[in-house]
């Protein structure tokens, strides 16, 4: 292959570094010329403004080498970074038309996740409590239950004795003992319905201490 040919291939392969090859080359080339001049001048400089004026030569040449190599160095990192920043980025519309594309099968967005919903009956033990201060109130006003075996469990902080009785219809289904400064509770088989839950000692439930107790299926 003809010199001529080189600089043609390496322009096509790597032409950002085209300024670091001829730089180099030209460096080179000077440095072979000084050491044949050198070799059959052997009082090569000869003279101090010969000798400046090599020195100068040799500096801006190795200077613009050194000025072509960083820059080259400095364009393939920012290429390199420019590169690897688009590989984390998704392409502009491609959201867009997975959503669209989502909609075209019939699929909305957010599928697979659970709708929010009634909360669920509690089973089992319902939790109840009367006013700690010693009004004659239930600190709840509505329990909710699942149908089958439903417990109230009333708790009385104040020293106000209360409770707590299940009926449904004016009909008296179950009833705890009576407590003050403790804690209580009730047990019954429930169908699905509405009952109402209340404290029987004495005029405590025409105060106003009752609730209702919702039994779903």
């Amino acid at each position: 292959m003809g010199s001529g040919l080189i600089p043609t291939v390496l322009a096509a392969e790597e032409p950002s570094k085209i300024p670091f090859y001829v730089a180099g080359g030209v460096l080179a080339g000077w440095a072979v010329l000084l050491g044949a001049i050198g070799l059959t001048r052997p009082g090569f400089p000869g003279t101090a403004a010969v000798a400046r004026a090599t020195m100068a030569v040799s500096a801006v040449l190795v200077l613009a080498t050194m000025v072509a190599t960083v820059a080259t160095s400095a364009k393939h990192q920012g290429e390199g970074e420019a590169k690897a920043e688009s590989k984390g980025k998704r392409p502009a519309g491609a959201e867009q038309a997975a959503q669209e594309g989502n909609q075209e099968v019939g699929v909305e967005p957010g599928a697979g996740a659970e709708p929010p919903g009634e909360p669920e009956p509690a089973a089992g033990s319902l939790k109840l409590s009367a006013d700690p201060g010693g009004q004659l109130a239930f600190e709840q006003e509505s329990l909710t239950a699942a149908a089958g075996a439903v417990t109230i469990e009333l708790s009385n902080d104040s020293p106000v004795p209360h409770d707590v009785t299940i009926e449904q219809g004016g009909r008296k289904i179950a009833g705890s003992p009576v407590v003050a400064s403790d804690s209580t509770s009730v047990s019954a088989d429930l169908e699905p319905g509405e009952y109402t839950f209340y404290c029987s000692v004495s005029t405590h439930r025409g105060a106003g201490m009752e609730g209702k107790l919702t039994v779903s299926g």
